[in-house]
């Protein structure tokens, strides 16, 4: 159902799907926008954008805020003493997908889904209809190496950290200029 108004949603406005592909910040918080909006000089370049990053920021907000009603206890309670969690660091272009994808490939490890980093704040809750739609609007390789990717590819969590604070390295993607907003 909600997939289906979505596609709707994007019909009639006339968004094409490349501008849902290529800016992670749809599925982001109020705050965050704020925090963004304020540290970029309160420029608007391109208000269509502003307007559907609003958009589906106020249509996902009812999942973040179930998602964290359900989840939250339980990702609290995680001890990562016991089990201490693996991070892999290093400069764009280095080679840092290339070696998430090797460690997917051992069982010992678990990584971060395309999808669980896109819809970070909301992927326990809407992986049903929101992973289908993701691997239909999502390209079917990266643009800068042509490395095939969908929904469940391992994805660096770097994309998390879009959604999560303003201060993210890829903002850099989105807000290249610090007086332009939302090119």
């Amino acid at each position: 159902m909600c997939y289906v108004s979505l596609l709707y949603f994007l019909q009639l406005y006339n968004m094409p799907e490349k501008e849902i592909k290529e800016h992670q910040l749809f599925i982001s918080s109020l705050p965050v926008l704020f925090k963004l909006w304020k540290d970029n000089k309160k420029t608007i370049s391109k208000k269509k954008m502003l307007f559907k990053i609003l958009f589906f920021t106020a249509i996902s907000a009812p999942f973040r805020w179930l998602q964290k009603i359900l989840f939250q206890g339980k990702i609290n309670a995680i001890n990562l003493n016991e089990k201490a969690p693996v991070f892999v660091i290093g400069h764009w272009r280095s080679g840092t997908t290339h070696l998430h994808y090797i460690l997917a490939q051992d069982k010992r490890f678990s990584f971060l889904e395309a999808f669980q980093a896109f819809f970070f704040r909301t992927a326990f809750v809407s992986r049903r209809f929101m992973k289908p739609l993701l691997n239909k609007l999502m390209p079917k390789t990266r643009p800068q190496d042509n490395v095939k990717i969908n929904a469940s590819a391992p994805t660096e969590e770097e994309h998390s950290l879009t959604n999560l604070t303003h201060r993210s390295g890829m903002q850099s993607f989105f807000f290249s200029k610090k007086h332009q907003l939302l090119q």
